[in-house]
């Protein structure tokens, strides 16, 4: 049972995703309210600058929202809420300083140091974030910083032990809610023809897919091709578990591989990914293929394929992950910001 902490408290996020730029903002910002629920019984409300995409992707999580760009009238969100978390990457600073003058603690949720920010507690959960933003652990010594501070959703917080099988039987491919680079098609062509022994090759469709009828015709004449639609945090975990490897974009997804143990081989897709490359090659877990628009990807992707097909690379990946993400990162945060509510 959650601690009732502050019960008549309520954290309103202001946030964004759609069909044209994903759903990773919206992603961790819901594992937080999970978080905030279930340990201090603290409810939530969002604010989504989206789309109908956006609407029907959150409109099963639970919790109150609504569909609106909150950015050009911020200030008649924030009566009330006394917490607020911001996950953006359009909002300008002069937004950051209008929060910040009305709540009591905020939360700005940072990947790259974006900008200079007003007074607030900032997460950058970047695995080695305090190596690669030297620049916020100095200007922001309170700042929630590294890879402790990760953001799942809830069903990764408890992941069971996971089985490392002598043969790779099992292919993953996800490329997030929209593979806005259309990679699903190239690489899922790739792997039949690079691994043929490969007996399942679960494919994630995201709701925002605009190449679904180009991967349902490749599946059409491939038994092994397995299509899963819109899969919930629930399913991919058991899709990340049933894998031998996965082959993924590098964004929040990287962070579920780890917490399950799923070795990986990653493509970056964006250039927000960079420091995700990084950090996870740094620690160990990603063997990275390289980015979408490199002219020898394939070659990469092969040479990566080779290497973890190897069981005891695969184990040592798979050890590095679930050591590098504990599952306790929301939990952590909350705490953070319920000490910060309850300081003078």
């Amino acid at each position: 049972m959650p601690a009732k902490t502050h019960p008549t408290l309520k954290v309103l996020f202001l946030t964004e995703g759609s069909k044209e730029i994903g759903f990773g903002h919206i992603t961790r910002c819901l594992s937080l309210a999970q978080a905030f629920k279930e340990k201090a019984d603290i409810e939530s409300y969002f604010v989504i600058d989206g789309d109908e995409v956006a609407f029907n992707f959150f409109s099963s999580s639970g919790f109150g929202f609504q569909i609106a760009d909150w950015k050009p009238r911020v200030e008649t969100f924030l009566k009330n809420f006394p917490i607020v978390v911001v996950d953006s990457y359009k909002a300008p600073l002069s937004v950051y300083e209008k929060i910040s003058q009305h709540a009591k603690v905020k939360l700005f949720i940072d990947d790259y140091h974006r900008l200079d920010y007003p007074d607030g507690l900032i997460l950058n959960f970047t695995v080695r974030a305090k190596e690669f933003f030297p620049s916020l652990a100095a200007k922001y010594p309170n700042a929630l910083l590294g890879e402790k501070y990760h953001l799942l959703r809830k069903p990764f917080w408890e992941v069971e032990e996971k089985t490392i099988n002598p043969n790779v039987e099992t292919v993953l491919i996800t490329f997030g809610g929209d593979d806005f680079r259309n990679m699903t098609p190239k690489v899922l062509k790739l792997v039949l023809n690079f691994l043929p022994e490969v007996k399942k090759i679960k494919t994630v469709i995201g709701g925002g897919f605009k190449n679904r009828d180009q991967i349902e015709e490749i599946a059409s004449k491939n038994p092994k091709v397995e299509l899963i639609f819109q899969a919930n945090a629930q399913e991919m975990k058991q899709l990340m578990v049933e894998a031998d490897l996965a082959i993924s974009a590098c964004g929040q997804t990287l962070y579920e591989l780890a917490r399950v143990g799923t070795p990986t081989v990653g493509i970056a897709v964006a250039q927000n990914q960079k420091f995700n490359v990084l950090g996870f090659t740094k620690a160990g877990f990603l063997k990275f293929a390289g980015w979408y628009n490199e002219n020898d990807l394939e070659e990469k992707i092969k040479k990566a394929l080779r290497e973890i097909q190897n069981r005891e690379i695969r184990k040592e990946l798979s050890e590095l992950g679930r050591k590098l993400i504990d599952g306790k990162g929301p939990q952590r945060i909350v705490k953070a910001v319920i000490k910060n509510l309850s300081s003078p």
